[in-house]
């Protein structure tokens, strides 16, 4: 059965660890092909020549992961928000979705089918 996500790049920003190492299993899973960083200032230097299909951004590691929301923005990537919190507090972020850490793979995979078009 053909996955909705399959061959779908994907952005991952997340600083710690073992969380990244588990979200990017749990989208290779879904069928995506994921280019994850640890840190804003890596994951910039990378968007200058990468556009990924989706973003799932870490809000809140060494600092707010904004400025790299902004770039995607402009590229007109969709950003999924990572997150402890409830959503993010700049209003202009609010109203793209969040997935609570921990995020269960079926409710990670529903937000970015439907922020893609791609409902399997």
């Amino acid at each position: 059965m053909q996955r909705a996500l399959n061959g779908v790049e994907v952005l991952l920003l997340e600083d710690e660890m073992l969380i990244r190492i588990c979200t990017a299993e749990m989208l290779q899973e879904m069928g995506c092909r994921v280019r994850a960083f640890a840190d804003i200032p890596t994951c910039l230097d990378a968007l200058k020549s990468l556009t990924p299909d989706v973003a799932v951004l870490d809000l809140k590691l060494n600092g707010l992961s904004y400025d790299v929301a902004d770039v995607l923005d402009e590229k007109g990537v969709p950003v999924v928000f990572l997150t402890g919190y409830e959503r993010p507090a700049h209003a202009r972020w609010s109203r793209h979705p969040t997935c609570q850490k921990p995020c269960a793979a079926d409710a990670l995979e529903t937000i970015l089918a439907n922020i893609l078009g791609r409902q399997g």
